[in-house]
């Protein structure tokens, strides 16, 4: 990235903690929100299953994901 011209730091250290401490609370946002995404699509596939279950009773049970 230097090479077209891009610094990736600045000449004030404050300003590069503070970008250091940003990036790295977006990192830990985005892997939370993974969590919830698995999370929520795992009860999605619970609850769909359950509610086939109880229309149809003899239908046979396809996998669930392991969550």
């Amino acid at each position: 990235m230097e090479e077209s011209g891009v610094r990736l730091s600045s000449e004030k250290n404050e300003v590069d903690l503070l970008m250091e401490t940003a990036a790295l609370a977006l990192r830990q946002c985005m892997v939370e929100m993974e969590r919830v995404y698995v999370l929520a699509r795992c009860y999605k596939t619970k609850y769909l299953e359950k509610s086939k279950d109880d229309t149809f009773p003899y239908r046979s049970k396809p996998e669930s994901p392991t969550c």
